[in-house]
Parts: structure tokens; C-alpha cells; sequence
């Protein structure tokens, strides 16, 4: 497996100049609301899991055994985000121990995503808890992380119950999409305050890394129980079915996040940017942002019409029509129509002043540092040879 560098990400970023967003008030007379702005991204799903608390309560228990939950704020704000939703979404036909797979990759993804954001930058440990996770992907399922802090902690016991029952090619992809995100991170932390992106397609193609919709993708293949056939994932319909579910997912995630993003001055928003570059008013910047979507959605649906043509040339096996037809279903419009619908109601977006979600942009993001060896531990560093 080739290791995704920070040197690569980097060197392409370009002139670097300082730059601010529209940091006035969140809300004007008659402004559109971001968080539930209504778009147009039509793969609704209706999860199979009826009850949730079971799921809820498991997950929390997992999270907090394993240090990436600890006070009772953190907990109460996490509660709020509506994880266990978020992977009903994503994983409409996971139930069980599946289901709660999911719910703890969930949890996993945004805890970890917010040791990233932080005023005074790039901190050293989680620099190293990069290049932990990075390397645990090189390592067979089931190593323990040598560095043992809450994040390698936690990922190491997601990616070995993830491979469980998968062949070797998934975990190969699989390892490929969870070592891009892991990268995204410090490279988007790296870039946060830098405004040198010029147009929409430059910022998606940064994007692309960090959003997390790959390894959702993978995981959507596992909790449910079924594998793309290569001869379909290769094909360049599929990839541009996977690019535009991306970049859907990132625009719908930055009109919804807009103002919790505002108010931290975070330039990496698809609005925002546009606001700059174009001139624009937040509401017609956040109209192009949702018209974007549109036309990605008209071309995801040509295109799968394109794909649906070309497999039926392939000679496929009933089983391999089958999981191809189930990668769009339950794979790439689940993963699409489940951000937009849990970015309604998650408390992750919470504009209200007394949220605990929107924190000054002068302190970090997360409420308890994940990357740091616990207090009452010690860094232990097992020898892999």
C-alpha cells in the first residue's frame, strides 16, 4: 500500500495570501437559513433499524472506553451530533453489530476531524497520531497501535472489525480511501487559514480527501453485507459516480455548516469562497452553492444511466448485477440523501449562542484532546518487527 504524504498534498498548494471571510452577523432580516436550506438530492432511503437507543447507548460506551469520550460535556455535546442517525443514514439496511459499526466509525470520524482544528495549528501529537494510523494500515488487522492514545486506540478496533468477512481486494480499497482521509486532515489544518483557491472545481478537488465519503463507502460495502465487483468499481462511470457523490456531499455539508464555519472564521466553505471570489450575497452564494448540486445530481443520474448500458455488455454474474445495483442504492445515494438529512437537525450545526458547538475561532474545536497520551498512561511503543 503507497502511503499518502504530506509533502505531495503541499506542494501543490500554490501562492499563499491572508484572507477573511464575511465574519458579520450570522443572520440577516430575511436571510436563508443554512442549516435547512432546502436542496434537491433525490436517494431518499428508510432505514431498517427501528430502534436506535440500544445502538446509542453501545456506541457511547465504546467511544468513552476508549477515551475519545470523557467529560460530561463532551458527552452531551456528542449526544447532540446524532451519530447513531447518521449511520442509520449511511447504512440504511445495517442492523446489530453492523449498525453499531457504523455508529462508532461515526463517532471516530468527527472526533477526530476536530483535533484538526485548532488557532494555534498543527499540534506535534496529532501529527503523530497520523503517522500511527498511517502506518496501522500497513500492518495485518488486529495490530494494536504502538502509540497508544484514544484516536489509533479506536480506529485500530474499527479497521479489524471492518475487515472481518471482506476479501483482500476490499481491504486493500479500503485501506487506500481511510489513508487518504487520515492525509486530508493535517493538510486541510495546514491550509485552513489560506484563501489561494480561485475557483469552486480547485476547492473540491482539495476537498475530496477530507471529506470522509470514501471510507463511508467502503463501510457502506461492509455493514451491509456485500461487495462491488471490481469490473464495475474500475469502470469510469463508477468513478465519476463516486467523484460527484464527493463533491455533493461537500457542498451540501458547507451550506448546513455555514454558520458554525462563519463564526470560526474557517475559509475552507465552498460559500464562503464564493462569496469572495464572485462578490456575493450570503443568499446568492449559498443559491450557486445549491444549483452546483443540482447539475451534479442531473450528471450522477445521466451517468448512472451510462453505467446501467455499459454493465449490461460486461456478462456479469446475477450476483454481481446485483451488488453493482446495490453500490448506487445503498452505497452512493444513501451516502449523498443521509449527510444532507442529518445536517438538518444534527446539533453539530447548532447556530444558537448557547450551543456547545460554537466555540470561538481563538480556542480549539474539540473539548478534549484525543491525540495525547492519557494523564494517567504512558506512551507505550510496541516493537512491530
Amino acid at each position: 500500500m503507497v502511503e499518502p504524504t504530506l509533502a505531495a498534498f503541499i506542494g501543490t498548494m500554490g501562492g499563499r495570501h491572508a484572507c477573511h471571510p464575511n465574519t458579520g452577523p450570522f443572520q440577516a432580516e430575511g436571510d436563508t437559513m443554512p442549516q435547512t436550506a432546502e436542496l434537491r438530492i433525490p436517494f431518499e432511503v428508510t432505514p431498517v433499524a427501528e430502534d436506535l437507543e440500544p445502538i446509542r447507548q453501545a456506541s457511547l460506551d465504546w467511544l468513552s472506553s476508549n477515551g475519545m469520550l470523557r467529560s460530561a460535556e463532551a458527552k452531551a455535546r456528542f449526544v447532540g451530533w446524532k451519530m447513531t442517525e447518521l449511520a442509520s443514514l449511511f447504512y440504511p439496511q445495517a442492523t446489530g453489530e453492523d449498525l453499531l459499526l457504523g455508529a462508532n466509525q461515526m463517532g471516530f470520524f468527527f472526533l477526530f476531524d476536530d483535533q484538526f482544528d485548532d488557532p494555534r495549528g498543527l499540534r506535534n501529537e496529532a501529527v503523530a497520531a497520523y503517522h500511527e494510523l498511517i502506518e496501522l494500515l500497513q500492518q495485518p488487522p488486529g495490530t494494536p497501535p504502538a502509540l497508544d492514545v484514544p484516536v489509533t486506540r479506536a480506529w485500530a478496533q474499527i479497521w479489524e472489525e471492518s475487515c472481518r468477512g471482506m476479501s483482500l481486494a476490499w481491504q486493500r480499497r479500503a485501506a487506500q480511501d481511510w489513508g487518504r482521509w487520515f492525509t486530508g486532515y493535517p493538510v486541510e489544518a495546514l491550509r485552513r487559514q489560506d484563501c489561494s483557491f480561485d475557483t469552486l472545481d480547485e476547492y473540491l478537488d482539495f476537498r475530496r480527501s477530507s471529506i470522509g465519503v470514501d471510507p463511508v463507502l467502503s463501510m457502506c460495502e461492509r455493514a451491509q453485507h456485500f461487495e462491488v465487483p471490481l469490473a464495475v468499481f474500475h469502470t469510469p462511470q463508477m468513478q465519476v459516480m463516486r467523484r460527484l457523490t464527493a463533491d455533493v456531499t461537500i457542498l451540501a455539508n458547507d451550506v448546513q455548516s455555514l454558520e458554525k464555519e462563519a463564526h470560526r472564521n474557517d475559509v475552507l466553505n465552498a460559500v464562503l469562497l464564493l462569496e469572495r471570489t464572485r462578490k456575493l450575497h450570503r443568499n446568492e452564494a449559498i443559491q450557486e452553492t445549491a444549483d452546483a448540486v443540482h447539475r451534479m445530481i442531473d450528471e450522477f443520474e445521466k451517468v448512472e444511466e451510462s453505467l446501467n448500458a455499459f454493465c449490461a455488455t460486461l456478462q456479469l454474474s446475477d450476483e454481481d448485477r446485483e451488488n453493482a445495483t446495490k453500490y448506487v442504492r445503498l452505497a452512493l445515494g444513501p451516502t449523498m440523501w443521509g449527510n444532507y438529512e442529518w445536517g438538518r437537525t444534527t446539533g453539530r450545526y447548532d447556530a444558537s449562542s448557547t450551543s456547545h458547538n460554537m466555540r470561538p475561532a481563538d480556542v480549539a474545536n474539540y473539548l478534549e484532546d484525543l491525540v495525547s497520551p492519557e494523564p494517567a498512561a504512558t506512551t507505550n511503543r510496541t516493537d512491530r518487527s
